[in-house]
């Protein structure tokens, strides 16, 4: 049996359900407050359950912790849709993976929003495969 794996992007939260998804390193649930609701998430699709990674923007408060996790794929000065930006970048954590069930993680999202549902940058998934690859050979995968 063939399984279908793809990256997609999603960003933006139906604001009806504001519960966190997601967990850091450390086990704590990322945060869905105001302004990180619509964090956005790496996701790999497959058949009944999606697969998912935080992405966070790097700013100068979490450059050096971020710079030295060696677990996150870094992209520098763009963003997670590889798009230039006045910023640092993203970071995109590949040691924590999250599943939920397909049709509830999409139940969560707008639709409508073209922050959803973007095709990731082939290069950019090739890195974060990679860095779970070396991720889960080095048993740093929470």
């Amino acid at each position: 049996m063939n399984t279908l794996f793809f990256g997609r992007i999603y960003k933006v939260r139906n604001e009806t359900n504001n519960f966190p998804i997601s967990r850091n390193r450390n086990a704590k649930n990322i945060e869905t407050g105001f302004l990180k609701l619509n964090r956005p998430y790496l996701i790999i699709f497959a058949r009944t359950y999606v697969y998912y990674l935080a992405v966070k923007t790097i700013t100068k408060g979490n450059k050096e912790n971020t710079y030295n996790d060696k677990t996150n794929v870094i992209i520098k000065n763009r963003n997670i849709y590889n798009e230039n930006t006045n910023k640092l970048g993203n970071s995109i954590n590949c040691s924590v993976i999250n599943i939920m069930d397909k049709q509830m993680f999409l139940d969560l999202y707008d639709s409508n929003s073209n922050l959803n549902d973007v095709k990731v940058n082939d290069k950019i998934y090739g890195k974060v495969m990679l860095k779970m690859n070396k991720n889960l050979i080095s048993n740093n995968i929470w």
